[in-house]
C-alpha cells in the first residue's frame, strides 16, 4: 500500500503525463499583450492565464507608456513566471490610435527566436475560464480546413479625416482560410458583387488586380526599392508623365521599360488579359496572369462578369497583397466602398502558415452609398404594442412581460389619448400589431388584437395569451 504522498505523487505524475501527451496535438502559442494604465484589472488577467491548462511558450507584456502601476505589476508577476517577459515604452501622457501598433510590433519583437504556431493578441483587462486557450487551440486543430469567418467590428487606421474617412470606423468582413485556389478569389469577388446588391445599389463595379504582375517587372529592373516605391507612387497616382520619367531613368529592357508603361492602360476584361500577356516575358509576372485568367473565369461562370474590370496597373494593398486583390466603387462616391484580396503571407507572420484571401466593407461608407442613390432601408418596429384602457395597467404589465420573454419585442403606449391616435401613434412606429385592452366594447377579461397590416382584428382570452402565446401569436 502506497503511503499518501506517495499516491499523490503518483497522481501528480499521471497528471503530467496526460498533460505531455496531449499538448504535442495543440499548436503551441505565445501572447502579446499591449496595456496602458490598466492597474484595477491587470492582476487578475495575469492571474487567470497563469491557471491557464495549457500556458503559452512565452507571454510578452508591453507596458506602453502607463501613468500608473500597470507596469510595477506586471514586472512582479514576469518575476515569479520565467515565460512571462514585460517590454517598457516610455511614458507618454497622451493616447493616439497608432499607439497599440506599436507597442504589439514591440512585443513580437521579443518572439523571434520563439518556435510558436499560433500568437494571440490578449487585452489586459478580461478574465479568462482556465481552459480558454485549449478550448481554442484545439478549434484550430480539429477546424476542418477552409475556414470561413465572418465579422463586424470596429477598426482603427492612423489617417487624417476626410469625408467618408475616419480614423474609426465599422468593418464588415469576411475571411476564407486554407484555401489556395483561385475558386476561393472568384467566391471573395462574388461574394462582395452580391452584397453590393443585397445592400440595393445598383451602379457599381469591382476592379481587380494582382500584385505579382507588378512585382514580377520589378524583378526584371533589378533596381533599389526607393525607385520601386516612385514607381508604385506614380502608378497608384495614373501619371503617366511621372511613369515615363522614372522608366526613362530606370532604363530596363525594352520589353520591360514597354510593359511598365502600359501598365495605366491595361484595364479591361479579356482584352486587357491579352495585352498583358503579349508584353510579359518573366515567370512571375505569367503566372499572375494565369492565376487571374482563371479567376476572372470563374467570375464569368458567376454571371458577375459585367460588374468586374481588370486592371493591371493597380497597385493599391501592393505590399499587404500576394495575389488577386480587388476595390469595389460605386457611382457618386469617391472612396471605395468595400475591398479585398489574397493575403498569404500574411497569418504566417503571426506563427500560423496558411494561405487566406476575404474582403470587407466600410459600413459608414456603405450606408453613404445608399443614401448617394436613394436606398431606403425599411426598419422594423416592434412587433406587439399594447394600448391598455384600464387605470391599473396590470394586463399590459403581464403581457408585455410574457410576451418579452418569448423574444416578442413589445412596445406599451403610457399616454393616455383616443384609440385612433393610439394606432396611428403605432403605425408610425412600424408596429406590427396593436393589443387593446380595457375598452367598453371588448368583453371582461379579453383583448382584441389587430393586425396592422391589414386590419383583421380577433378578441383573444388574456388569461389564455398569457399562458401559451405561440397559440394565438408566431412567437
Amino acid at each position: 500500500m502506497m503511503s499518501k504522498p506517495q499516491a499523490d505523487r503518483k497522481s501528480a505524475v499521471i497528471a503530467v503525463a496526460k498533460h505531455l501527451d496531449r499538448t504535442p496535438t495543440l499548436p503551441a502559442y505565445a501572447l502579446i499583450t499591449p496595456s496602458r494604465n490598466e492597474e484595477v484589472l491587470i492582476a487578475k488577467t495575469i492571474e487567470s492565464v497563469i491557471r491557464q491548462t495549457i500556458l503559452p511558450l512565452k507571454w510578452v507584456i508591453v507596458n506602453d507608456g502607463s501613468t500608473d502601476s500597470t507596469g510595477a505589476i506586471a514586472e512582479r508577476y514576469a518575476a515569479e513566471h520565467n515565460w512571462i517577459e514585460v517590454v517598457s515604452r516610455p511614458v507618454r501622457k497622451e493616447r493616439n490610435f497608432a499607439a497599440k501598433v506599436h507597442a504589439f510590433t514591440a512585443g513580437r519583437e521579443r518572439l523571434k527566436d520563439i518556435n510558436y504556431e499560433i500568437i494571440g493578441n490578449l487585452d489586459s483587462d478580461v478574465l479568462l475560464d482556465k481552459d480558454h486557450f485549449e478550448f481554442l487551440l484545439g478549434k484550430f486543430r480539429d477546424e476542418p480546413r477552409p475556414i470561413r469567418l465572418a465579422y463586424l467590428t470596429n477598426v482603427f487606421r492612423y489617417d487624417e479625416p476626410q469625408v467618408g474617412r475616419y480614423r474609426e470606423f465599422y468593418q464588415a468582413g469576411v475571411e476564407l482560410v486554407g484555401l489556395e485556389k483561385p475558386e476561393a478569389d472568384a467566391e471573395m469577388i462574388a461574394m462582395t458583387v452580391e452584397g453590393l446588391r443585397a445592400l440595393g445599389l445598383e451602379r457599381f463595379q469591382l476592379d481587380v488586380g494582382h500584385a505579382e504582375f507588378l512585382r514580377g517587372l520589378l524583378d526584371e529592373i533589378k533596381g533599389d526599392r526607393a525607385r520601386g516605391r516612385e514607381l508604385q507612387a506614380a502608378l497608384s497616382r495614373k501619371d503617366a508623365s511621372a511613369l515615363a520619367r522614372l522608366v526613362g531613368e530606370l532604363a530596363p529592357a525594352a520589353h520591360v521599360g514597354e510593359a511598365l508603361l502600359a501598365l495605366p492602360a491595361l484595364v479591361g476584361r479579356d482584352d486587357a488579359l491579352a495585352r498583358a500577356g503579349r508584353l510579359v516575358r518573366n515567370a512571375r509576372s505569367e503566372r499572375a496572369l494565369e492565376n487571374l485568367s482563371e479567376v476572372y473565369r470563374l467570375v464569368r461562370i458567376y454571371g458577375l462578369a459585367d460588374s468586374v474590370i481588370l486592371d493591371l496597373g493597380e497597385v493599391r494593398g501592393f505590399d499587404y497583397y500576394s495575389g488577386v486583390h480587388f476595390e469595389a466603387y460605386v457611382t457618386g462616391l469617391g472612396a471605395s466602398i468595400a475591398g479585398g484580396g489574397r493575403y498569404d503571407q500574411m497569418l504566417g507572420r503571426f506563427g500560423y502558415e496558411c494561405p487566406a484571401t476575404g474582403f470587407a466593407f466600410d459600413v459608414g461608407r456603405a450606408l453613404l452609398a445608399m443614401e448617394t442613390q436613394g436606398v431606403t432601408v425599411p426598419l422594423a418596429g416592434p412587433e406587439f404594442f399594447i394600448i391598455d384602457f384600464t387605470p391599473e395597467k396590470t394586463a399590459a404589465l403581464s403581457l408585455s412581460r410574457r410576451l418579452r420573454d418569448l423574444g416578442a419585442s413589445v412596445a406599451r403606449d403610457i399616454i393616455t389619448r383616443g384609440l385612433e391616435e393610439s394606432i396611428g401613434y403605432a403605425r408610425a412606429l412600424r408596429a406590427r400589431r396593436v393589443l387593446v385592452v380595457g375598452r367598453p366594447d371588448i368583453a371582461p377579461g379579453h383583448l382584441r388584437a389587430i393586425e396592422l397590416g391589414d386590419g383583421a382584428a380577433r378578441e383573444l382570452p388574456i388569461a389564455a395569451v398569457l399562458e401559451a402565446p405561440a397559440r394565438y401569436f408566431d412567437v
